[in-house]
């Protein structure tokens, strides 16, 4: 645990799945923000695993070097090329032989049937890992209550829509 002008500061652990517009945007923002989410809310955010649809899913338990990422997502090269990390050939797979503290979904999901990211969703809820997403698909076609998500019976993850945290309502 680091420690920022006297306060602990607890690492936590994400999965970035989608690395598009977003999701580049995302490990930007986090990137530029490291400092201050530490010293205004006392987390570390380490990006540990990584994925796009083309490249599959990186892991690296120790962290990846999101700049290095974006480098060669916007050179037009594939990120699972990086030494010293883990491969799978899709998002799924390495989110199930992988551990993370938070899912960061943000995948191009299908209005058809809101996969892939119902299926992320799922299994890290499923888990007891949190998830953040500015994905609609998986909840617009799926609901989201925990028989819908099958969320752990013992988890105290979450998934509420973003109006229902807007107008502090509570889930049914």
């Amino acid at each position: 645990m680091a420690d920022t002008a006297g306060q602990a500061v607890r690492p936590l652990r994400a999965w970035l799945v989608g690395f598009g517009t977003v999701g580049q945007w995302v490990a930007g923002a986090l990137g530029a923000q490291t400092e201050r989410l530490a010293a205004q809310y006392g987390i570390g955010i380490t990006v540990v695993g990584l994925a796009n649809a083309r490249d599959g899913f990186i892991y690296d338990g120790s962290g990846l070097d999101l700049s290095s990422a974006l480098r060669l997502a916007a050179s037009g090269k594939p990120i699972s090329g990086r030494p010293g990390v883990r491969r799978w050939p899709s998002a799924i797979e390495g989110i199930r032989a992988t551990e993370a503290d938070l899912l960061v979904e943000v995948t191009a999901s299908s209005a058809a049937d809101g996969e892939p990211g119902f299926q992320h969703m799922g299994e890290s809820l499923g888990r007891g890992i949190p998830v953040v997403t500015s994905n609609k698909w998986p909840v617009a076609l799926h609901g989201w209550s925990s028989r819908d998500w099958r969320v752990a019976p013992t988890s105290r993850s979450a998934l509420s829509p973003p109006s229902c945290r807007e107008h502090r309502c509570s889930p049914r």
